[in-house]
Parts: C-alpha cells; structure tokens; sequence
C-alpha cells in the first residue's frame, strides 16, 4: 500500500513544518532518501521506469529543494540520476527543463557530468542540430576533466546526437573513439553502448 492525502492537508501540513523551523533539514532527509531510490537502477529499463513512476511526485519535490540550495551539486546529483527515466520517454519536456537549471547553475567540473546528458534531451525536445554543439562541449569538459569512463559516456552522447542530425561521419568517429576507449578501459556497459548506437545509426 501507499499513503496519500488531501492536497488541502498537504499544504496544512507543509505550513506547520514550515513555522517548525525544521522544514530544510527534513526535506534535505528526504532528498537524500530519494536520492538513494533513484540511484538504484533495475537490471531491464522497463522495472527501472514502473519503479520510479508512483514516486515521481516525490522525486519532482527532492529536485525543488535541491535547486533551493545554493551549491549547485544537488541539482546536478538527482537530475543526473533522472536522466534515464526522462530519456525512455516519461515527463520528457520537464526532465529537459531541469537538466537546462543543472547546466546553467554548475560550473565547469559539475556541468561535464549532465551537459550530454541535456544535449540528448534537448536534441528530443528542441533540435538535434542545436544539440550538437553541446554535446561537442560536454565531450571538450570530459577530456579536461581526465576521466576516460565520463569521456566514454560523452563520446557515446556525441554520436547519438551527431547521428539524429545527420552528420553521420563525425558521429562514426566519435562512436569509434568512445568503442576503442572503452574496450581498452574494460569500462563494458559505455562499449555495449557505443556499439549499439553504432549499430543504430548503420
């Protein structure tokens, strides 16, 4: 079973929370417990979605608070973690409006973890060609950061992009790269990837 209530008694109880004093320390409890149950993926994509579905409401509150705070990592943490769930088509215009608050408050270190990940969403909602140059970005942020796993994934996000735009040769060579990269990194699950967005596109 779940626990529901009136709308009229939420905001009753959220006011009395409020004038407690206590309300910020309980809501970041809460961010984090949500943050934790978005944090563990199903093993198949279709459990993953079923799973997170009747807490959405809950995860949208954990992600309000975060953008509240003033460090940035919050937001970029629990919007990062949601990209999975936005991409297989659920609540996709506003997973792509939180990504864009994540990317315009991180700096550069925080934003090369979800600016590919807002340039896949915005290639879905907006323009695959005003995709491409943040997805080439993310992939300069990644390189800069020295972590080949974040310049596999960035990799794999640049071809996927390049590809829906049809600029098919440099989202070859990046798919490539990021195959090659990976396989001599053993990091399997981004080469998996790269090869079926290769796959994909041939």
């Amino acid at each position: 079973g779940r626990f529901g209530m009136l709308e009229t008694v939420r905001q009753y109880a959220a006011a009395r929370l409020v004038s407690s004093g206590e309300a910020n320390d309980v809501r970041g409890r809460h961010f984090d417990f949500f943050f934790r149950f978005a944090s563990t993926r199903d093993e198949a994509t279709e459990s993953f979605r079923r799973r997170l579905y009747p807490d959405y409401d809950n995860l949208r509150r954990a992600l309000q608070w975060a953008e509240d705070q003033e460090d940035p990592e919050a937001i970029v943490r629990l919007a990062g973690r949601l990209y999975g769930y936005w991409a297989l088509g659920r609540n996709l215009a506003e997973g792509h409006r939180w990504l864009q608050r994540a990317v315009e408050r991180a700096g550069d270190e925080l934003r090369s973890r979800v600016l590919g990940h807002f340039a896949h969403l915005h290639g879905m909602t907006v323009s695959w060609e005003e995709a491409a140059p943040l997805a080439r970005e993310a992939v300069a942020l990644a390189r800069a950061s020295g972590r080949h796993r974040s310049v596999v994934w960035a990799l794999v996000e640049l071809g996927n992009v390049l590809s829906n735009a049809w600029q098919l040769d440099e989202a070859e060579a990046a798919l490539r790269e990021a195959i090659d990269l990976a396989a001599s990194d053993g990091e399997v699950h981004g080469q998996a990837f790269g090869l079926f967005q290769l796959g994909r596109m041939t």
